[in-house]
Protein backbone atom coordinates (compact mmCIF):
# COMPACT_ATOMS: atom_id res chain seq x y z
CA UNK A 1 0.00 0.00 0.00
CA UNK A 2 1.17 3.87 -1.14
CA UNK A 3 0.91 5.71 2.34
CA UNK A 4 0.01 9.57 0.95
CA UNK A 5 -0.55 13.40 2.75
CA UNK A 6 -2.14 16.01 0.10
CA UNK A 7 0.48 18.55 0.23
CA UNK A 8 -2.72 21.04 0.55
CA UNK A 9 -3.59 19.52 3.86
CA UNK A 10 -0.36 19.67 5.00
CA UNK A 11 -0.34 23.08 4.43
CA UNK A 12 -4.08 23.94 5.90
CA UNK A 13 -2.80 22.21 8.99
CA UNK A 14 0.39 24.45 9.28
CA UNK A 15 -1.08 27.30 8.29
CA UNK A 16 -1.52 28.22 12.28
CA UNK A 17 1.75 27.18 13.13
CA UNK A 18 1.20 23.40 14.06
CA UNK A 19 3.88 20.88 12.35
CA UNK A 20 1.79 18.12 10.53
CA UNK A 21 3.41 14.17 9.45
CA UNK A 22 2.38 11.29 8.52
CA UNK A 23 1.99 8.55 11.69
CA UNK A 24 2.79 5.48 8.68
CA UNK A 25 1.26 2.17 10.14
CA UNK A 26 3.71 0.39 12.19
CA UNK A 27 5.32 -2.43 11.33
CA UNK A 28 4.71 -6.58 12.76
CA UNK A 29 1.52 -6.87 15.42
CA UNK A 30 3.91 -5.53 18.50
CA UNK A 31 1.86 -1.70 17.42
CA UNK A 32 -1.31 -3.36 18.90
CA UNK A 33 0.06 -3.59 22.48
CA UNK A 34 -1.84 -0.45 24.21
CA UNK A 35 0.86 1.05 25.55
CA UNK A 36 2.66 1.23 22.31
CA UNK A 37 -0.22 3.16 21.00
CA UNK A 38 -0.68 5.36 24.40
CA UNK A 39 2.97 6.33 23.79
CA UNK A 40 2.59 7.25 20.76
CA UNK A 41 -0.66 9.57 21.12
CA UNK A 42 1.14 10.74 24.12
CA UNK A 43 3.52 12.68 21.71
CA UNK A 44 1.09 14.32 19.84
CA UNK A 45 -2.06 17.37 20.43
CA UNK A 46 -4.28 16.07 17.44
CA UNK A 47 -5.28 13.44 14.65
CA UNK A 48 -6.30 14.23 11.15
CA UNK A 49 -7.46 11.20 9.27
CA UNK A 50 -7.95 11.62 5.68
CA UNK A 51 -9.22 10.25 2.88
CA UNK A 52 -8.13 6.90 0.84
CA UNK A 53 -8.88 3.18 0.75
CA UNK A 54 -12.64 2.37 1.81
CA UNK A 55 -13.31 0.97 5.30
CA UNK A 56 -13.73 -2.82 5.41
CA UNK A 57 -17.30 -4.09 6.09
CA UNK A 58 -16.14 -6.53 8.57
CA UNK A 59 -15.81 -3.74 10.70
CA UNK A 60 -19.37 -2.88 10.93
CA UNK A 61 -20.47 -6.14 10.85
CA UNK A 62 -21.10 -6.69 6.58
CA UNK A 63 -19.20 -9.21 3.99
CA UNK A 64 -17.91 -7.05 1.76
CA UNK A 65 -20.31 -7.14 -1.41
CA UNK A 66 -17.40 -7.04 -4.02
CA UNK A 67 -14.06 -7.94 -3.35
CA UNK A 68 -12.55 -4.53 -4.66
CA UNK A 69 -14.86 -3.12 -1.75
CA UNK A 70 -12.61 -5.40 1.07
CA UNK A 71 -10.45 -1.91 1.89
CA UNK A 72 -7.01 -1.98 3.76
CA UNK A 73 -7.95 -3.80 7.06
CA UNK A 74 -4.69 -3.37 8.49
CA UNK A 75 -4.95 0.90 8.16
CA UNK A 76 -8.20 0.45 9.57
CA UNK A 77 -7.66 -1.60 12.58
CA UNK A 78 -3.93 0.46 13.34
CA UNK A 79 -6.76 4.11 12.50
CA UNK A 80 -9.51 2.61 14.81
CA UNK A 81 -6.76 2.33 17.55
CA UNK A 82 -5.60 5.81 17.28
CA UNK A 83 -9.11 6.69 17.61
CA UNK A 84 -9.65 5.01 20.13
CA UNK A 85 -6.81 6.28 22.24
CA UNK A 86 -7.42 9.94 21.64
CA UNK A 87 -10.62 9.77 22.56
CA UNK A 88 -9.66 8.14 25.64
CA UNK A 89 -6.80 10.95 26.07
CA UNK A 90 -9.39 13.56 25.18
CA UNK A 91 -7.83 15.00 21.78
CA UNK A 92 -8.92 16.03 19.13
CA UNK A 93 -9.91 14.15 16.24
CA UNK A 94 -11.01 16.15 12.58
CA UNK A 95 -12.26 12.78 10.08
CA UNK A 96 -11.97 13.94 6.57
CA UNK A 97 -14.36 11.68 4.07
CA UNK A 98 -12.73 8.29 4.88
CA UNK A 99 -11.67 9.62 8.45
CA UNK A 100 -15.41 10.64 8.92
CA UNK A 101 -16.63 7.19 8.19
CA UNK A 102 -13.78 5.26 10.59
CA UNK A 103 -14.89 7.36 13.28
CA UNK A 104 -18.72 6.68 12.60
CA UNK A 105 -17.56 2.49 12.69
CA UNK A 106 -15.21 2.96 15.85
CA UNK A 107 -18.87 4.87 17.56
CA UNK A 108 -20.56 1.45 16.38
CA UNK A 109 -22.05 3.08 13.01
CA UNK A 110 -22.82 1.34 9.88
CA UNK A 111 -21.52 2.50 6.48
CA UNK A 112 -22.79 2.21 2.64
CA UNK A 113 -20.35 0.23 0.71
CA UNK A 114 -21.12 1.71 -2.37
CA UNK A 115 -23.55 4.21 -3.15
CA UNK A 116 -24.92 4.36 -6.46
CA UNK A 117 -25.74 0.44 -5.31
CA UNK A 118 -27.51 0.70 -2.04
CA UNK A 119 -28.62 4.34 -2.07
CA UNK A 120 -29.27 5.38 -5.55
CA UNK A 121 -29.58 8.88 -5.82
CA UNK A 122 -29.83 11.38 -8.41
CA UNK A 123 -26.74 13.43 -6.59
CA UNK A 124 -22.81 12.53 -8.02
CA UNK A 125 -20.76 11.77 -5.03
CA UNK A 126 -18.19 9.99 -7.45
CA UNK A 127 -17.35 10.91 -10.82
CA UNK A 128 -14.39 9.00 -12.33
CA UNK A 129 -14.39 11.21 -15.61
CA UNK A 130 -13.43 14.46 -13.10
CA UNK A 131 -11.02 15.20 -10.16
CA UNK A 132 -14.38 15.61 -7.94
CA UNK A 133 -18.48 15.53 -7.99
CA UNK A 134 -19.37 18.95 -6.57
CA UNK A 135 -22.69 18.93 -4.53
CA UNK A 136 -24.36 21.32 -2.14
CA UNK A 137 -24.33 20.59 1.69
CA UNK A 138 -26.97 22.20 3.83
CA UNK A 139 -25.72 22.67 7.82
CA UNK A 140 -28.30 21.29 10.66
CA UNK A 141 -30.08 24.00 12.55
CA UNK A 142 -28.29 25.00 15.72
CA UNK A 143 -25.23 22.55 14.49
CA UNK A 144 -21.60 23.32 15.59
CA UNK A 145 -21.24 23.93 11.39
CA UNK A 146 -24.04 26.49 11.51
CA UNK A 147 -22.07 28.21 14.51
CA UNK A 148 -18.45 27.96 12.87
CA UNK A 149 -20.25 29.27 9.90
CA UNK A 150 -21.77 31.99 11.25
CA UNK A 151 -25.29 31.25 10.61
CA UNK A 152 -24.78 30.05 7.52
CA UNK A 153 -26.84 27.29 6.09
CA UNK A 154 -24.27 25.19 4.08
CA UNK A 155 -22.53 25.38 0.84
CA UNK A 156 -21.03 23.23 -1.76
CA UNK A 157 -18.32 20.19 -1.56
CA UNK A 158 -16.20 18.36 -3.93
CA UNK A 159 -16.76 14.30 -3.47
CA UNK A 160 -14.88 11.92 -4.24
CA UNK A 161 -16.68 8.72 -2.27
CA UNK A 162 -18.51 6.03 -2.77
CA UNK A 163 -19.25 4.69 0.74
CA UNK A 164 -21.05 6.76 3.10
CA UNK A 165 -22.58 6.98 6.46
CA UNK A 166 -25.53 4.82 6.85
CA UNK A 167 -26.15 4.21 10.40
CA UNK A 168 -24.70 7.14 12.70
CA UNK A 169 -22.82 5.56 15.52
CA UNK A 170 -23.66 6.31 19.51
CA UNK A 171 -22.67 9.75 20.89
CA UNK A 172 -22.80 11.21 17.49
CA UNK A 173 -24.76 13.64 16.00
CA UNK A 174 -25.08 14.92 12.07
CA UNK A 175 -23.83 17.83 11.29
CA UNK A 176 -24.80 18.27 7.84
CA UNK A 177 -26.45 16.41 5.28
CA UNK A 178 -27.12 16.57 1.25
CA UNK A 179 -30.03 17.96 0.93
CA UNK A 180 -31.07 16.58 -2.62
CA UNK A 181 -30.91 13.30 -1.39
CA UNK A 182 -30.80 13.09 2.97
CA UNK A 183 -26.94 11.25 2.53
CA UNK A 184 -25.04 12.67 5.89
CA UNK A 185 -21.96 14.49 4.64
CA UNK A 186 -20.60 15.54 8.27
CA UNK A 187 -20.82 14.13 12.28
CA UNK A 188 -19.85 15.16 15.51
CA UNK A 189 -19.57 13.99 18.63
CA UNK A 190 -21.71 15.20 21.17
CA UNK A 191 -19.76 15.69 24.21
CA UNK A 192 -17.41 19.15 23.48
CA UNK A 193 -13.82 17.33 24.73
CA UNK A 194 -12.58 15.61 22.65
CA UNK A 195 -13.67 17.46 19.42
CA UNK A 196 -14.36 14.58 16.74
Amino acid sequence: PCLVMLESLAHWIMSRGDLSFLIPTQPGSEWQAPCRIRHLVDSLDALVLQGGADVCPLHYGEEPRRPEWGGDPRRDQYEMALIAEFLRQGKPILGICRGMQLLNVVMGGSLYQDLPEECPSPVVHRDFDSPGAVHSVQFTPGGRLTELYGGGSGGAVVSVHHQAVKHVGRGLVVEAISPEDGLIEAIRLQDEAPFA
